[in-house]
């Protein structure tokens, strides 16, 4: 996947150029060429995996220049337990039976 510049669209770097860079020579910020697409199907079975491997799921789709390895790595790290105080990372909570909420503070 390619990332350009939002202010200069003749740029084109890899996700590892853009990270490494965070910003691009002309002060704009880098977004992708292109936004992968989900089919339902997909949501649904991403959403029944553990977080890490949801976001392992996610980022492969506009991190397409890491290897499966790199990227295990970075979530593992980022992921790891001693850094939340919940196994699920970021657990959805019911309130009602038809709203939830994403908590995000862990």
């Amino acid at each position: 996947m390619l990332y350009t510049g939002t202010r200069d669209n003749s740029i084109k770097v890899n996700a590892s150029e853009a990270i490494a860079k965070g910003i691009c020579d002309d002060g704009g910020l880098f977004v992708t060429m292109e936004i992968p697409k989900l089919s339902l199907s997909d949501i649904k079975k991403i959403g029944n995996l553990p977080y890490k491997k949801r976001a392992e799921k996610v980022l492969k789709l506009w991190l397409t220049d890491f290897s499966k390895e790199e990227l295990e790595m970075c979530i593992d790290s980022a992921y790891e337990s001693s850094k939340f105080s919940s196994e699920k990372i970021a657990p959805l909570k019911k309130l009602n039976g038809r709203e939830s909420v994403l908590e995000l503070w862990r």
